[in-house]
């Protein structure tokens, strides 16, 4: 006689960070949670037209989540009209807000050279770097951050 164990519920797992100059990186990302049983990656790479503005549909999401993972280097990311804040640091801020835990992980920047195209200059360099040191100052990251530019 076998006895069926009792299936455990899906683990959401939303990813974050700038699109452009992450994309390989969010798509092995992405790719390795798809592999693990019982974790479903959310992620915008699979959103559909939908009568919602992007970051509305995002933090909506994000709160649905269980475990948000958050990738960064050196671009501050898209601010939306009438926000102050990138739509990634509020995906980020929203999962904070509902009790998800955060794991970040950020370029490495002592091995690599980012191409100049993907850093940001200004006051969104300045905005990057404040949300890197708050994440260093209160959050456990990758401390061999992101090593390589595919």
């Amino acid at each position: 006689m076998s006895t069926k164990l009792p299936e455990l519920p899906e683990l959401k797992v939303y990813v974050s960070s700038t699109s452009d100059d992450l994309k390989s990186y969010r798509a092995e990302v992405i790719t390795a949670l798809r592999k693990m049983e019982g974790i479903k990656p959310v992620c915008m790479e699979d959103y559909v037209a939908q009568d919602k503005f992007p970051v509305d549909k995002c933090l909506a999401d994000v709160s649905t989540c269980n475990i948000y993972v958050g990738i960064f280097a050196r671009r501050y990311g898209f601010i939306p009209r009438g926000d102050d804040k990138s739509i990634t640091e509020l995906e980020y801020r929203k999962a904070v807000e509902v009790g998800i835990p955060p794991l970040i992980f950020l370029l490495k920047e002592s091995i690599i050279k980012w191409p100049d195209k993907y850093c940001d200059k200004g006051k969104d360099k300045l905005r990057i770097n404040a949300l890197k040191k708050e994440f260093k100052d209160l959050h456990c990251f990758s401390s061999d951050g992101i090593g390589h530019f595919p």
